[in-house]
């Protein structure tokens, strides 16, 4: 997640340059990065990997539904997340511009936010160990309540206290990444890839969606309005977070009844 959250900040203060310096038709020279990263990978995937066995696996007999609904609240609460991520991602450089901005400004904001989220990633982790076993939901559901407060101060502060408040998003927004993937393994733990899976692939899925229904707002009203709707997204994940621990203390509670 850090590695990847590193990657994605340099990436608009390099393109901003590269584009600047040597035009569009540059961006072919990117074919060679994505054929190096390939070959790489074809190496790595070569080397064969000891299976792991994972202790403590819950047996196909126990009742699953309990960890079903654990599991959809995870990934609906990623899908939140993924909305206002790839919302305030695409349309910070534009909303920076609309604000008398320059396009390398918006690009140094978009930079910053990534950083944040990056420095986020590895921080969640951390204090997730360090608060224990019910870490990973606290983390969750704090640095998603924070989202909302944050980004209505981002959107109506001046510069400096901007720069401030999208730092601290980021940080929220990249702290529940290991977080939810923790989440997913032990509301499903039967199958753990899985349960990734589907945090990391279907909870990105609406990134996309979002981003254009915020556009479709913007269109219609103005960026400004298109970014207040994305207070709303966090507010679902929010519930998502107390509903998983509601079905999760649920099925613990039957499990110590059955067993």
């Amino acid at each position: 997640s850090v590695g990847g959250s590193l990657g994605a900040a340099l990436s608009p203060l390099w393109i901003s340059w590269w584009l600047g310096s040597l035009g569009a038709k540059s961006t072919l020279t990117l074919l060679l990065v994505a054929g190096l990263i390939g070959i790489l990978l074809y190496i790595q995937a070569q080397q064969k990997v000891r299976p792991q066995h994972t202790s403590g696996v819950h047996s196909p007999s126990q009742t699953q539904q309990g960890q079903l609904a654990c599991l959809l609240m995870v990934v609906v609460g990623a899908m939140a997340r993924s909305w206002f991520q790839v919302s305030l991602t695409t349309y910070l450089p534009a909303w920076v511009q609309s604000n008398g901005g320059t396009l390398a400004q918006g690009s140094q904001m978009l930079s910053i936010f990534l950083f944040a989220i990056g420095a986020g990633s590895l921080l969640g982790g951390i204090i997730s160990d360090r608060i224990g076993a019910s870490g990973p939901w606290l983390v969750v559901l704090i640095s998603t309540v924070l989202l909302s407060p944050l980004f209505w101060v981002f959107l109506h502060a001046s510069p400096w206290l901007q720069i401030l408040a999208l730092s601290l998003i980021g940080i929220a927004i990249g702290s529940s990444y290991p977080t939810n993937i923790l989440l997913a393994h032990d509301a499903w733990p039967q199958q753990v890839g899985v349960a990734s899976g589907l945090v990391m692939g279907i909870g990105w899925a609406p990134g996309g969606l979002g981003a254009s229904f915020t556009g479709y707002i913007a269109d219609h009203a103005s960026l400004a309005t298109g970014l207040h709707y994305l207070l709303v997204p966090p507010l679902l994940g929010i519930l998502c977070a107390l509903a998983y621990r509601l079905f999760l203390n649920a099925q613990r509670t039957r499990n110590k009844i059955s067993n």
